[in-house]
């Protein structure tokens, strides 16, 4: 395999935890995403064949349907200890026998197992993505499938989601904290608006693959360091339980715009600001 070398670049995931959120970057992601889209959407599968493999890269998706849309919604050894008798705890065993959230999840999984609309990077997180201030480049495309359309973007929302949920754990006061949840959120913009003016998909059709990549890295196996490198407790719970509620909300009454996903986050934060937990 050749490899463009990126020693200069940074992951964006490490910008979003600086707090540097860029509207030009997201932009650039949701272009990307739907040039994919409509270059790939209507080849033959002798195309997909060829460069996935007969069974569609079949090992790789097995693991994506197990730990994002089946393990982490179950009682399952590989999934993270929580204890519950915390506020945390409480709110994921209610969401473990929430039979409406359930159904949405398996929604989302038979889509994803159902859906072969186009090529699908298939773990396009915000560690998958290297920025240098000119250049946007998406890397690690071993989860690579003729997946569902809205696979891609919609991780990708979830990374700026996870910095917005993240920002008062990781910003040197409140007021900048609130500047990055306010950039996260017109980052999210940027990327759905750069994403759709070629794609007809409906965000309502991504807010499946979106509630539970949320959910799954609180949940599941693998958190996102946006989480996992909040030193202090009681902030990291705060901010696993704001992600626990947007990926709940989106799931079982999905936003029909941009502007609502990004309101309710809004929403959702101010409400448990509120809460003396």
């Amino acid at each position: 395999m050749i490899l463009e070398d990126l020693r200069d670049f940074r992951l964006l995931r490490d910008d979003l935890l600086r707090g540097v959120v860029e509207e030009s970057v997201a932009s650039s992601l949701g272009r990307f995403c739907a040039k994919v889209y409509n270059e790939t959407r209507a080849k033959p599968d002798a195309y997909f064949s060829e460069m996935l493999g007969k069974d569609d890269n079949g090992a790789m998706r097995a693991i994506t349907r197990d730990y994002v849309f089946t393990k982490p919604f179950q009682e399952d050894e590989t999934n993270r200890k929580i204890d519950a008798e915390t506020a945390l705890g409480f709110r994921v065993a209610n969401a473990r026998n929430d039979t409406g959230l359930l159904a949405a999840v398996a929604k989302a999984r038979q889509a994803f197992d159902g859906a072969h609309d186009c090529l699908s990077h298939g773990d396009l997180h915000a560690g998958s993505v290297m920025v240098d201030g000119a250049r946007t480049v998406c890397i690690d495309a071993e989860f690579a499938c003729r997946g569902p359309a809205g696979l891609d973007i919609a991780f990708l929302i979830a990374g700026y989601v996870f910095a917005f949920c993240a920002a008062d754990a990781h910003a040197a006061d409140a007021e900048a904290a609130g500047i990055r949840r306010v950039s996260c959120g017109d980052a999210v913009k940027a990327l759905w608006r750069a994403y759709s003016e070629t794609c007809q998909l409906k965000l309502g059709d991504v807010c499946g693959f979106l509630g539970c990549e949320l959910l799954r890295r609180v949940l599941g196996a693998a958190s996102v360091p946006d989480l996992s490198e909040i030193a202090d407790g009681k902030a990291r719970e705060r901010a696993e339980l704001l992600v626990v509620e947007i990926g709940v909300g989106v799931l079982v009454d999905a936003p029909e715009s941009v502007e609502l996903l990004v309101e309710f986050a809004e929403g959702c934060y101010d409400a448990l600001a509120l809460d003396k937990y």
